[in-house]
C-alpha cells in the first residue's frame, strides 16, 4: 500500500499531459511557378532564342511547387527538431532504379556510350524527381508500414542518330505505350546526362527501390527545401553591445518551419511526417513497457542499471530524434527528474540510448512518449486542416 501511495505523488507534473499546448499559427502557402510573362523570363527566352534554341520554353519546368511555412507556438526544442528532422530525411521515399545485373543477363540491355559508366547512369536515374503517391511510403500510426506490391513499367531508350552531343532529358523515360511516363514522373525537362554520336541507351526495365534520407539523401529526399528557425531573445552586454542568445542558453518555446514540395501534397507530406514521428514512438512505449521483465522483454530492447540508480535502455532501429523528444517530455512532466537524456549511441547512430535516475522511470517514460504523441496528432490536424483552409 506504501508503495502504491509512493507512485502516486512521485511526479510533480507542471504541465498537462493532454497533448494540446503546442499550437499552429501563421501559416503561409506560396505557389511557385515559372512565369513565363515576367520581364526577366520574357528577355531571357527571346535571348535564347535568338542564339539559336528555337523552342526554350520546352526547357522550363511546368508543375506548380508549394511552399508552406508555419510556426509552433508554446513549443520546445525537441519537438520542433524532431519535425524538422523527419522533414529532411526520415520519411521513406521511393526513387527509380534498375538491376545493375541485366546488363550481363539480357542481351537488350546496351551501354556503349564512353562518356557514361554504370554508376553515373544509375546516379541520374536514381534522382529524377518522381511522385510519391505510393501506399508503400504510408505509415499507420500504430501498425507502421503496410508492404505492397507496386511495379512501373517505365523503360529508357535512346539513340543518338545526330553528329553530335546530345543531352539525355527525364522526357525518355516512357511508358510501355511510348508516352512520357507522366504518372511517375514529375517533369520532362530534368537534365540525366549526355549521349554521345551514333551510342545508345536501352534500360528495358525501371523498377521502384525505396528507403530513407538519411540511408541515401539523393536518392530518397522528398522536400525540395526545409526551413527552420526559432524566436531569439535579444541581449545587450556592459558594453552595449547587442547579440542574440542562442538555444542552449535559453529555452525557445517559437519556432518557424517550413518546407517546398512538387511531388506530393503538402497534406499528405504533413501527414507521413508526423505518423512517422507517432508511430516510431508506439514502437518505443511497447519496447519499454517490458524492459525490466527478463521473460517478457524484446530483442530491440536492452536495460542495464549503472552505478545503482541509473537505468539504460538501448532501442535498436531508433535515434536521438526521439531519444531526444521523450528526454525533454519528461522534463517538461517533471523538472524534479533527477536524470534522464536520450541519443544516439555514438558507436552505433541506428541505436538509441535513454538514461534514467528516477523512482519511477517507466511511468514518466510511458507519460512522456503518450504527451508527445497527443501533440504530435493535434498539431498534425491542426497543420493539415488550415493546408486546407489556405489552399
Amino acid at each position: 500500500m506504501s508503495e502504491k501511495k509512493k507512485k502516486s505523488t512521485e511526479i510533480k507534473r507542471v504541465k498537462d499531459t493532454d497533448g494540446g499546448d503546442i499550437t499552429v499559427g501563421d501559416i503561409a502557402i506560396k505557389k511557385i511557378f515559372v512565369d513565363v510573362k515576367s520581364p526577366y523570363m520574357a528577355n531571357l527566352l527571346a535571348t535564347m532564342k535568338k542564339y539559336g534554341n528555337p523552342n526554350p520554353e520546352s526547357l522550363l519546368p511546368k508543375k506548380i511547387q508549394y511552399d508552406v511555412k508555419f510556426t509552433l507556438d508554446n513549443c520546445f526544442t525537441a519537438f520542433a527538431n524532431g519535425i524538422r528532422r523527419v522533414m529532411v530525411g526520415e520519411i521513406k521515399a521511393r526513387c527509380l532504379t534498375f538491376s545493375s545485373t541485366s546488363k550481363y543477363q539480357d542481351s537488350k540491355f546496351i551501354i556503349t556510350d564512353p562518356f557514361i559508366v554504370e554508376h553515373q547512369l544509375e546516379h541520374c536515374i536514381n534522382g529524377v524527381c518522381i511522385y510519391q503517391n505510393d501506399p508503400n511510403l504510408d505509415v499507420d500510426p500504430e501498425k507502421g508500414y503496410i508492404e505492397s506490391s507496386v511495379d512501373t513499367d517505365i523503360e529508357l531508350y535512346v539513340k543518338n542518330a545526330t553528329n553530335k552531343l546530345i543531352l539525355l532529358y527525364s522526357g525518355s523515360l516512357k511508358s510501355n505505350d511510348g508516352k512520357f511516363a507522366s504518372d511517375v514522373v514529375v517533369e520532362e525537362t530534368q537534365v540525366l546526362s549526355t549521349l554521345n554520336v551514333d551510342h545508345m541507351i536501352s534500360l528495358p526495365k525501371l523498377y521502384f527501390d525505396y528507403g530513407f534520407g538519411y540511408q541515401n539523401a539523393q536518392k530518397f529526399t522528398v522536400p525540395l527545401n526545409v526551413s527552420y528557425n526559432y524566436e531569439r531573445t535579444k541581449v545587450t552586454d556592459s558594453n552595449g553591445k547587442e547579440s542574440f542568445l542562442t538555444s542552449t542558453q535559453e529555452n525557445p518555446t517559437k519556432f518557424y518551419l517550413g518546407f517546398r514540395v512538387v511531388n506530393i501534397t503538402p497534406q499528405k507530406f504533413v501527414e507521413r511526417v508526423f505518423n512517422t514521428l507517432i508511430y516510431r514512438l508506439n514502437r518505443c512505449k511497447r519496447l519499454l513497457e517490458n524492459a525490466e521483465d527478463d521473460s517478457k522483454r524484446e530483442t530491440d530492447i536492452k536495460h542495464e542499471i549503472r552505478n545503482g540508480t541509473l537505468h539504460v535502455y538501448s532501442i535498436a532501429n531508433e535515434n536521438r530524434t526521439i531519444g531526444r523528444l521523450i528526454a525533454e517530455m519528461c522534463f517538461i512532466l517533471d523538472p524534479n527528474c533527477p536524470f534522464i537524456t536520450g541519443d544516439s549511441n555514438k558507436m552505433n547512430p541506428d541505436e538509441m540510448i535513454i538514461m534514467i535516475n528516477h523512482m519511477e522511470r517507466l511511468r514518466l517514460l510511458n507519460d512522456s512518449i503518450d504527451a508527445c504523441k497527443k501533440s504530435l496528432a493535434s498539431v498534425r490536424d491542426s497543420l493539415i486542416e488550415q493546408i486546407n483552409h489556405s489552399m
